[in-house]
């Protein structure tokens, strides 16, 4: 074989290789794909506009739209900011179906210095999908159970 045919096959066999790695990295997983669109625009929002538009994103149409509770929510988002740097994306780490109207979605939100573990309670109603209950932590075992023995 001449040398400039083994440099084109190792060339092909690389960006083969290469591709494979890139589409394994950026392809979608199926859980995001069960995420609801609720959470993924508020996450959205909080990358683009910050706690307070993320949280009023989360509670619009649920029970604790406009109360005082939300507030809790914005200020632990701050901290967390102050501590962690900017948010940069989230991984889904578990969904469980409570019942056929409650869902709980786990996941790690992603900043510079480090994760942060949040949990989201999902009511599935007539009207649509509404947050019941939002908590964060950086300790995973307060929000996630049996995740850390």
């Amino acid at each position: 074989m001449r040398p400039s045919r083994i440099a084109y096959i190792f060339a092909a066999v690389m960006l083969l290789f290469a591709s494979g790695q890139y589409i394994r990295v950026h392809a979608s997983s199926p859980q995001l794909a069960e995420v609801p669109k609720i959470i993924q625009f508020g996450l959205e929002t909080y990358k683009s506009e910050g706690p307070e538009a993320a949280v009023r994103a989360w509670v619009k149409g649920g029970p604790f739209e406009g109360s005082k509770d939300s507030f809790s929510q914005i200020a632990v988002l701050r901290q967390i900011q102050q501590s962690c740097g900017s948010y940069s994306g989230f991984e889904v780490i578990r969904i469980q179906d409570v019942s056929a109207s409650v869902r709980l979605i786990y996941l790690t939100l992603n900043f510079e210095k480090g994760p942060v573990f949040g949990r989201f309670v999902v009511y599935r109603s007539q009207q649509g999908s509404v947050l019941t209950a939002i908590n964060f932590s950086a300790k995973p075992e307060e929000i996630v159970p049996n995740l850390v023995p």
